[in-house]
C-alpha cells in the first residue's frame, strides 16, 4: 500500500482528503498540531494514523521524518500533499508587517521547507508525487485578501519551480491545485482574521475601506459559505493527481474556479477593475 504524507490535515481540505484517500487505496499520514486532532484522526479507519507536524518549525519536520523513516519501508513513501495553511487579511495599507511575513512564512517558505526534507524519500520510489494546495486567489487578486493571494500566487512559481527542475533527474511529478469556494471552515477563519487584524488598524480606516469591507464580507465570504462546492472535488483531484500515469500540473475546482482562472484573467486589467468593483458594489 502506498504511503501518503499530507500536512494540514485537522480541517477542511486536508482533513477530507486524509479520509478520502485513505478509503480509497492509500495508507495515509496526516499532519495536525493538536492532540485533539491527533485524537480525531487515528480513530477514523486502519489506514489512517495522524502525526504531529508543525511545518513552522525545522525540528518538527526533522521528528516527522524520522518517524516515517523508522516506521515505513522506503518503497512505501509515495507522495507529499503540501496543504497545510493560514488566511490574513487586511487592507494592504494598514497590513501588519509581522502578519505578513508570516503569512508567507507559513504559505511559502515553510512549504519548501517540508518538500526538502521529504524529497530524498521520494527519489527512492519510481515515481513519486508532490501535489501543492494552491488557490484561485492565487490566479486572481481580490481586494481586502491580498497577503493570502499574494501567497498563493508564490506558490503557482514553487509548484512551476519544483515541477520543471524534477524533471531533470527524477520521475517525480508536481501538481497544483487550484480550488475556487470550497465548504470548508477556511470562510469563519477568513472573517475571524480579518476582524481581529482590524482591531489594530487607525480609526480612518473604516471611512477609506469600510464600503469594500462590507462588500468582500458580504459577497465573497457569506455566499462562499452558502454556495461553495463539496471539498470531495478536490479529494478527487488529489486522488487523479496520485493516481493517473500523466497527472495534470494544475487542477481546478470550486465555485467561480472556471470563471475566474479562465475567463477574468485574460481580461485588461482597468475592464476587470471595473467589473470587479460593480460585483461587489463598492
Amino acid at each position: 500500500m502506498k504511503l501518503v504524507l499530507i500536512t494540514g490535515a485537522s480541517t477542511g481540505i486536508g482533513f477530507e482528503a486524509a479520509k478520502f484517500l485513505s478509503l480509497n487505496g492509500f495508507r495515509v499520514l496526516a499532519g495536525v498540531r493538536s492532540d485533539k486532532d491527533f485524537e480525531n484522526l487515528n480513530s477514523i479507519n486502519e489506514n489512517l494514523s495522524a502525526i504531529k507536524i508543525d511545518i513552522t518549525k525545522k525540528e518538527s519536520i526533522n521528528a516527522a521524518f524520522e518517524k516515517v523513516i523508522n516506521e515505513f519501508s522506503p518503497k512505501e513513501y509515495f507522495a507529499l500533499i503540501n496543504n497545510a495553511g493560514i488566511v490574513k487579511a487586511a487592507p494592504l495599507e494598514f497590513v501588519e508587517l509581522d502578519d505578513l511575513r508570516w503569512q508567507f512564512e507559513v504559505n511559502v517558505t515553510s512549504q519548501v521547507a517540508v518538500t526538502q526534507k521529504f524529497l530524498p524519500l521520494l527519489r527512492e520510489v519510481n515515481e513519486g508525487r508532490i501535489v501543492f494546495t494552491g488557490s484561485n486567489s492565487g490566479v486572481f487578486t481580490v481586494p481586502m485578501n491580498v497577503p493570502y493571494g499574494a501567497s498563493k500566487h508564490a506558490m503557482e512559481a514553487i509548484a512551476d519551480g519544483f515541477r520543471r527542475e524534477l524533471l531533470a533527474n527524477s520521475n517525480i511529478k508536481v501538481s497544483l491545485l487550484q480550488p475556487g469556494q470550497i465548504k470548508t471552515p477556511i470562510w469563519d477563519k477568513s472573517l475571524d482574521a480579518a476582524m481581529k487584524a482590524k482591531e489594530s488598524f487607525p480609526p480612518d480606516v473604516d471611512k477609506l475601506y469600510g464600503k469594500i469591507e462590507k462588500s468582500i464580507i458580504g459577497e465573497v465570504v457569506a455566499n462562499g459559505k452558502d454556495k461553495a462546492a463539496d471539498p470531495i472535488l478536490v479529494s478527487r483531484a488529489i486522488y487523479h493527481a496520485l493516481t493517473s500515469k500523466s497527472p495534470k500540473t494544475r487542477y481546478s475546482m470550486g465555485v467561480g474556479a472556471f470563471m475566474t482562472q479562465n475567463i477574468f484573467k485574460r481580461l485588461p486589467d482597468k475592464l476587470m477593475d471595473k467589473i470587479l468593483r460593480k460585483v461587489l458594489k463598492y
